[in-house]
């Protein structure tokens, strides 16, 4: 395979092909998004249906009810739901709707949390060691060139799964809102520590902050209802993006009624010209309508043993790493002794040598992010799995010979 970066002609089920005839087994699933794989008949037929009749109105429409009435059955924050086209877009309206809510000004949070590119929570996202300071007090890193620095005033950042340093950090009093991903899927495949969502619901309603999650990778990823559906903890306000309409520009805010209808009565301001755009919403009903039960018994069957393959062959190569995570999306950690609990842990991971990994999975027709997240869609059957081991087993001897 020739070098340079990829350049991609079509996508079949778990494949992806390239403009060179290149046939690759798809890990990164549209960056998580991909839960059905590249070519569901029923979303592309009900997108089709849909371009007939009618692409924008400029107006509400049944697609756009039926879109929200899936969503309250299944999501248990769902009692009011506002669409939109990204997850930076509408994370920026929980913010707004935290500050409308509280009076308060602070959005805090956590190192290793991606919430969108925008400059206001564009920080500590992946800091380096050596800027981010003390682990008991990080110092906010900005994420790219050219942020404005003055937006990072309203934002403070602490570290993930401390509930002491949470708690400690709301009864300050000047907090807003909290946000987080509940499982941290952004920088390695982190799951909360025990009571640790418990808590910082508690922590959040004593010291009157809104609790938001950010579920953009997490949403129907780790369940038909999404994390806090599988950890059984409710937050005001949540997120949605990427897996809600596999791969279509769909996004989410949901949550209590009293904060979303601020939107309506409360003189907060969230628009934009393709929120529940009618295409969009056919896709996303499409999806969701494939995500059945039975979909998650399949697909984790095979995630599972993928994941535990990986982590066996690993193993047996002598080569150290921590596989962990979820069923439909974990982590491959180079270097790890242990499995992290938060992103100063992901600062021992042998990165080189992981990358190393992904190349040669490359030359064996395997696609993996180079971050070491794993997707997984239902389009990754039996054989899929089977191939993908066989190229991790011959990618590993290579690497460890090297």
């Amino acid at each position: 395979m020739a070098g340079g970066p990829l350049v991609f002609q079509r996508g079949e089920g778990a494949y992806l092909i390239d403009v060179d005839g290149n046939r690759l087994i798809d890990y990164y699933c549209g960056m998580g998004a991909m839960v059905l794989g590249h070519t569901p008949r029923g979303v592309q037929q009900a997108v089709k249906d849909q371009v007939e009749k009618g692409i924008l109105y400029a107006g509400q429409s049944e697609i756009e009810f039926e879109a929200a009435r899936i969503l309250c059955e299944r999501i248990p924050s769902a009692q009011r739901i506002r669409f939109g086209s990204s997850g930076s877009e509408v994370a920026q309206a929980a913010f707004r709707l935290a500050r409308a809510a509280t009076g308060k000004r602070i959005i805090l949070k956590f190192e290793g949390h991606y919430h969108g590119w925008f400059d206001n929570i564009l920080w500590s996202t992946a800091p380096a060691e050596n800027a981010a300071g003390p682990a008991e007090v990080p110092v906010r890193v900005p994420g790219s060139v050219g942020q404005d620095l003055i937006d990072a005033a309203g934002l403070d950042v602490i570290g993930w799964n401390d509930l002491a340093g949470l708690e400690a950090r709301l009864a300050k009093g000047d907090i807003a809102g909290v946000i987080m991903e509940p499982a941290m899927c952004n920088q390695g495949a982190i799951p909360p520590a025990p009571g640790y969502l418990e808590g910082a619901l508690a922590a959040c309603r004593e010291h009157g902050a809104i609790l938001i999650f950010d579920e953009v990778i997490t949403g129907f990823r780790l369940g038909r209802n999404s994390v806090q559906g599988r950890f059984g903890v409710t937050p005001d306000l949540s997120i949605f993006a990427k897996a809600i309409a596999n791969g279509f520009p769909v996004a989410a805010i949901v949550g209590r009624a009293d904060l979303l209808d601020l939107f309506v009565t409360g003189g907060v301001l969230h628009g934009g010209t393709f929120n529940a755009q009618p295409v969009t919403m056919a896709a996303m009903v499409a999806t969701q309508n494939a995500l059945t039960p039975q979909h998650y018994e399949q697909s984790s069957k095979r995630g599972i043993r993928l994941r535990d393959g990986i982590a066996g062959i690993l193993n047996d190569a002598g080569i150290k790493a921590q596989v962990t995570g979820f069923e439909l999306m974990f982590h491959v950690g180079f270097g790890l002794e242990a499995p992290a609990k938060n992103y100063r842990d992901l600062l021992k991971l042998d990165k080189m040598g992981y990358a190393k990994f992904a190349h040669a999975l490359l030359k064996r027709g395997v696609r993996v992010l180079e971050r070491g997240a794993w997707f997984v869609s239902s389009a990754h059957d039996d054989a899929v799995i089977d191939a993908t081991l066989d190229a991790v087993k011959g990618a590993a001897g290579e690497i460890a010979t090297t």
